[in-house]
C-alpha cells in the first residue's frame, strides 16, 4: 500500500516506476498488492526517496526558470507528453530514464506555487518536438511565401508569423545550447 500510494504522489504510472527501478512492470504490482516483496525493502525505499528529491529538483528548476522572467497571467510552463519527447530535449533525463510523467506532476505543482506566490494564472502546454518545430517552420515559411505583402491585412500575417518563426528558432537554438 506505501509503495502504490507514494508512486501515485509521484504522478508515475506502475510502467513508469519499473523503468526507474529496472524491474518489469509485473514486479511493481506484485509488490504493490503484496503476491511478493521487495529482495531490499531499504534500497526500494532508497529509490523512492531519491525519485521524490529528483521531483522536488525539477519543481525547483521550473520555479527557478519561471522567476528569471516577469510572472504574468501569460506565463508558460512547457512539459512533455512523452517519455521520447522529453528524452530527445533532456540528456540528463534521457541517460537516466525519467519518465515524462515525473515532470508533469513537477511542472503542476511548479504551477500552484507559482500561482499562489504571484496570485496569478499560470498555463502548463506541451513542448513540441524538434521534429514538430522544423515541421512548423517549413509551413510557416510556405505561407509567407503565399502572402501578398501589398494589402496591410496580409502584411500583418506575415509579421505575425515571422515573430512566431523568431520564437521557433530561438527555441530550437536554446535546446542545442
Amino acid at each position: 500500500m506505501e509503495l502504490r500510494a507514494r508512486r501515485r504522489a509521484l504522478g508515475l504510472s506502475p510502467k513508469d516506476l519499473s523503468l526507474f527501478l529496472a524491474v518489469g512492470e509485473g514486479v511493481v504490482a506484485d509488490w504493490e498488492s503484496n503476491h511478493r516483496h521487495p529482495r531490499d525493502p531499504g534500497r526500494l525505499r532508497g529509490d523512492l526517496n531519491d525519485i521524490r528529491d529528483l521531483h522536488d529538483q525539477l519543481v525547483s528548476e521550473i520555479v527557478d526558470q519561471l522567476e528569471e522572467t516577469e510572472i504574468t497571467n501569460k506565463s508558460l510552463i512547457e512539459t512533455y507528453w512523452t517519455n521520447d519527447a522529453y528524452w530527445e530535449i533532456d540528456a540528463y533525463a534521457r541517460e537516466h530514464k525519467i519518465p515524462a510523467s515525473l515532470h508533469n506532476t513537477a511542472a503542476a505543482h511548479a504551477q500552484q506555487i507559482i500561482e499562489a506566490k504571484y496570485s496569478t494564472t499560470v498555463s502548463i502546454e506541451r513542448a513540441l518536438t524538434r521534429k514538430e518545430i522544423l515541421a512548423r517552420l517549413a509551413d510557416i515559411q510556405d505561407e509567407q511565401n503565399e502572402l501578398d505583402l501589398d494589402d496591410p491585412e496580409e502584411s500583418f500575417t506575415f509579421d505575425t508569423l515571422d515573430f512566431e518563426r523568431i520564437s521557433l528558432e530561438h527555441t530550437l537554438k536554446e535546446r542545442r545550447d
